[in-house]
This record gives structure tokens, C-alpha cells and sequence, in this order.
């Protein structure tokens, strides 16, 4: 659930105007900071969030590429 959670925050930040780049491309520091400040207190640290946020992200961006 926690996530599903992450992903769905991550998906939602992906959209925002303000985290696409001028290129184009999205500005993945920008969207780690809207998830990590809505997301982080869901999981039991640093480490276990940005796991779980590389692992959707890798994800996402290989959805991306096809």
C-alpha cells in the first residue's frame, strides 16, 4: 500500500508543469522533493523511502521510453 501510495504521488508530480525541465524532460530532483514531502513519513527511513522511489522511478521511466 505504502507503495502504491509513492507510485500514485510520484505519477501526480510527473504532470506538474513545474517539474518538467525547458527540453522537456522531467527534473527528477523536483520530483523527489514533492514525493519526499508528502511520501517520507510513510516509511521507516531515508533509505527505505529513496529505494522504494528509485525502484518506481526506474519503473516510470522505462514506461516512458516505449
Amino acid at each position: 500500500m505504502i507503495y502504491s501510495v509513492l507510485e500514485s504521488t510520484m505519477r501526480t508530480a510527473l504532470d506538474n508543469v513545474e517539474n518538467i525541465n525547458d527540453d522537456g524532460s522531467t527534473n527528477w530532483n523536483f520530483v523527489d522533493a514533492d514525493c519526499y514531502m508528502d511520501c517520507k513519513n510513510l516509511f521507516r527511513s531515508d533509505a527505505d523511502f529513496y529505494e522504494a522511489f528509485d525502484h518506481i522511478g526506474n519503473k516510470i521511466q522505462t514506461e516512458m521510453e516505449v
